[in-house]
């Protein structure tokens, strides 16, 4: 039996058909197909007969027997009496074979005859009771099979088949090889079984030899007709239809109870029925005639398709009649056959004996009880889903598919009921899952802190918001917010009180925007507004409307018993539809960075050709930045800091940029722009890189280099940091790093992480510009860096300004109390130095003492003074 996977389409219905259920279901690509389980099969084909999709065929010898012939080897045939009704042009068929030279051609009738005869003498001399008469094939492999304890009353005779192929070699002494004609794809079984001996070789079945034919363009008709080699026969030839054996028999034995049965739905069941009166013993017939074929063999399963029974009858009617009336002539009406007296003179009862073997043992014990864990892979967890018994599967019965679930000759998702309950999970699931999708959206579109839409969902919104305006001439407005110097407010009070006050933020602005407005956290203390529909005058005058609700809001602190007052930046940009998102968000960005740049707490918008001007300028800024990172076109100056003895104890990098022409770009036009932009973090890198390498080559020299407030977000940085002084050869002590003091009151938390993981390696920090940034001496305290570099501001006039001159005093004497040095930025006369000597202060950095100096400038040995140090005074 042979599969067609890719004609399969898994629909089951072999597996209903199949009286024995000798299929296995399995996945191919993910879908169910069944093919045959050659072990169980008895060859019924009833799977073929089922099959709409022509995905099962059969196998037989009709290729290798004309092969055969064409080679030169003997074979005679030996032909099934269907031949008459299957093959119209059968005696032609035979002149075929006999141009091929088939020796001998003989009817199965005979045969036929011989078992009549052999059963009615076996029953009379073995006293047999009741035999199970096996013409056919499948009811042997049945029996053998599935029904063993019936092996017994199997008929202890060959079938027509064998007969004719034992009185052949025996009796005519043909020791050709033998082919059969066949009507039947289970005749290979019992040519196959060890009692055959080997005496047939082929089964050569009438639809096979249909289809060798067309497809060998074979046309009967240019052969002669030619007949069987005749040695007689009598109504043996009614075998092949229902009933035959009955026929005979009671030609012979008019009174023999025969029970006559056909077809897969009734033959099993009553072999059960049959095998229990065995047991019972009951009663049972003397024979049992019974076919697997409910039209016998005429349309048997190696045929060519349905003949009507009415014409098989008719025809064969007239045949045996003829038959008879020719016996009763040559035999006085005496009602014997002359076939029958032959046999009991010539042959041996022993001839034609036949044994059966037991083979129900091959297909292992499969009594199985356990099947609650396949019933609940099935979601059967019920007596009454274990019951729903439908076809789907093919079984019609929950018990029997799980068992073959179990045996793994099925799988579960072929059961119906399995499917239905799966897709009820699965969209129980899938609504799980689209609301968890839903929230996932709606936490990845919203802040997590104030529960209002984040940058993502304002990008989102814009989008739309511009696709929906799409040749509508509509102007919307975007505003960025940010609160003036929050940063004070988390430094002083803790993140907790900050965050309760950013939720009063968004109350307020909340209450003084309305339902239309769409109001963002872009993160810290930045938010978005967008106005739908509104012009830059309608937009200027909301954004006062925030401005004024927040100065008038007297904001509580919460564990502290104070209120504060909060004021806030806002730039804006109109939204025409002619820029993208990005672009929108810097025009906004630069409008909110000018109206920081202008003194905070008021409003700025791009509305002028110079504000588009100059925010193209930041771009073309970010252009360079980006091709100077590329192209290694950033370098370091190098100024000294200098002890009162005069000595140089470090010099300080300071960054430039080069253009493509070569010209200098100093920090003040680039670095603010890298800040805003997200740059300084690689430009960072590219100082520590480039300071290392120095150093390397210069091992007398110290050097500190700046570090930028934004880069303290990036931990990456500072590891990376680390790992170049780690694996250098240069003396960490001879490495220091300076922040700004407003960069420091920004993120206390993460500058104060910063210099004590770098001071861990050994490097030296220094607080820059430090005076101007209102740090706390409490703050200061937290931060352990080694010297204080006070700002210029209060240097510069110290020689004609005696508060400067308190102030420096005083902070000189705060850094020492806590250790630290301090250094005077800005010491561009001798009189400034010389008081700057009177007040104690340590060191001094400034244009009298040192310009910055390019690496070829400065001297080749170690600069101890700094009358020595010959600069270029062109650059400040």
């Amino acid at each position: 039996m042979i599969t067609n996977k890719e004609l399969c389409v898994g629909c089951n219905k072999c597996i209903a058909k199949c009286p024995i259920k000798a299929n296995v279901a399995f996945l191919y690509n993910g879908e169910n197909r069944v093919k045959v389980d050659h072990l169980k099969c008895i060859h019924c084909g009833a799977c073929i007969d089922v099959c709409d999709h022509h995905a099962r065929d059969f196998a037989d010898d009709t290729e290798r027997f004309f092969s055969d012939l064409k080679r030169g080897h003997k074979i005679s045939v030996i032909v099934a009496p269907s031949i008459r009704f299957n093959v119209p042009q059968y005696k032609r068929l035979f002149g075929y074979l006999k141009s091929l030279e088939v020796t001998r051609i003989y009817d199965v009738s005979l045969g036929a005859d011989i078992t009549t005869w052999a059963y009615l003498k076996a029953i009379e001399e073995q006293k047999l009771d009741s035999i199970i008469a096996q013409p056919c094939p499948v009811i042997v492999n049945y029996i053998q099979k599935y029904r063993p304890e019936l092996i017994k009353n199997l008929a202890p005779i060959h079938s027509p088949m064998m007969c004719t192929a034992i009185y052949l070699r025996k009796y005519l002494n043909v020791h050709d090889q033998i082919a059969f004609l066949s009507p039947c794809i289970g005749k290979i079984d019992e040519i196959s079984e060890k009692n055959a001996d080997g005496l047939i070789e082929y089964n050569v079945t009438y639809k096979k030899i249909k289809n060798y034919l067309i497809n060998n363009h074979i046309d009967l008709y240019k052969y002669q007709e030619a007949d069987y080699d005749e040695v007689g026969c009598g109504i043996g030839l009614a075998f092949s239809r229902p009933g035959g054996l009955r026929e005979n028999v009671e030609l012979r034995t008019p009174d023999a109870w025969i029970r006559q049965i056909e077809g897969p739905e009734r033959v099993y069941k009553y072999l059960d029925e049959y095998s229990k009166r065995m047991i019972e013993h009951q009663p049972l017939p003397l024979i049992v005639d019974i076919l697997n074929c409910q039209s016998g063999c005429n349309n048997g399963t190696g045929t060519c398709g349905k003949i009507s029974v009415d014409d098989i009858d008719d025809k064969m009617n007239a045949l045996i009649k003829e038959k008879i009336q020719t016996y009763h002539k040559r035999n006085q009406g005496s009602g014997i056959l002359s076939e029958y007296e032959l046999f009991y003179k010539d042959l041996r009862l022993s001839d034609f004996g036949r044994l059966y073997e037991d083979k129900s043992g091959v297909l292992g014990n499969h009594e199985i009880s356990d099947l609650e864990q396949i019933f609940t892979q099935l979601h059967k967890t019920t007596e009454a889903s274990r019951n729903v018994n439908c076809y789907a599967c093919g079984f019609g019965n929950c018990q029997e598919f799980a068992k073959s679930v179990l045996q793994g000759t099925n799988h579960i998702s072929n059961c119906i009921d399995y499917n239905r309950k799966e897709l009820v999970r699965e969209k129980e699931h899938l609504s799980q899952r689209n609301k968890e999708i839903k929230q996932l959206h709606y936490l990845a579109t919203h802040d997590f802190l104030t529960d209002i839409p984040n940058r993502y969902y304002l990008e989102e919104y814009l989008n739309k918001l511009m696709l929906s305006n799409t040749g509508k001439r509509m102007e919307s407005a975007l505003l960025f917010i940010d609160l003036d110097n929050f940063k004070v407010v988390n430094d002083s009070f803790g993140h907790a009180s900050g965050d309760q006050i950013l939720l009063s933020v968004i109350k307020q602005l909340d209450m003084h925007l309305g339902d239309t407005a769409f109001l963002a956290r872009l993160g810290g203390d930045e938010f978005a507004v967008v106005l739908k529909d509104t012009s830059l005058e309608k937009a200027s005058s909301v954004a006062n409307q925030l401005l004024q609700a927040l100065r008038m809001e007297d904001f509580k602190v919460e564990g502290h018993q104070v209120t504060i007052k909060l004021t806030a930046s806002i730039g804006i940009m109109i939204i025409d539809g002619t820029l993208d998102t990005q672009t929108l968000f810097s025009y906004a960005d630069v409008a909110l960075y000018t109206a920081k740049e202008e003194g905070k707490n008021r409003i700025s918008s791009i509305q002028s050709s110079y504000d588009s001007a100059r925010l193209l300028k930041s771009n073309r800024t970010i252009l360079l930045i980006n091709n100077a990172l590329k192209e290694d076109r950033f370098t370091l100056y190098f100024q000294p800091v200098v002890k009162m003895d005069g000595s140089i104890v470090h010099y300080e990098a300071l960054l430039r940029m080069l253009d493509q022409q070569g010209d200098l770009i100093f920090p003040n036009e680039f670095l603010p722009i890298a800040e805003r932009f997200g740059l300084m973090s690689q430009i960072d890198r590219w100082v520590v890189n480039s300071a290392i390498e120095f150093l390397t080559k210069h091992t007398e020299l110290s050097l500190f280099v700046n570090l930028s407030a934004s880069s303290f977000a990036d931990e990456e940085l500072l590891k990376f940091i680390e790992l170049r002084i780690t694996e250098s050869s240069v003396l960490p002590s001879r490495i220091g790093f300076e922040i700004t003091e407003t960069a420091a009151i920004k993120d206390l938390d993460q500058a104060e992480h910063w210099i004590r993981r770098l001071k861990l390696t050994g490097c030296k920090f220094a607080l820059d510009d430090f005076g101007v940034g209102f740090l706390t001496f409490t703050h200061l305290q937290r931060l352990p860096v080694d010297y204080l570099k006070i700002d210029g501001s209060f240097i510069r006039n110290l020689d004609v300004d005696p508060i400067n001159k308190a102030l420096v005093q005083a902070i000189n004497a705060v850094a020492h109390a806590l250790s630290k040095a301090t250094i005077a930025e800005y010491v561009e006369n001798e009189e400034i130095w010389r008081i700057l000597g009177d007040l104690k202060i340590d060191f001094g950095q400034g244009y009298f003492l040192g310009r910055p100096a390019t690496l070829k400038d400065l001297p080749i040995d170690v600069v101890t003074k700094y009358k020595d140090l010959d600069v270029d005074a062109s650059i400040p």
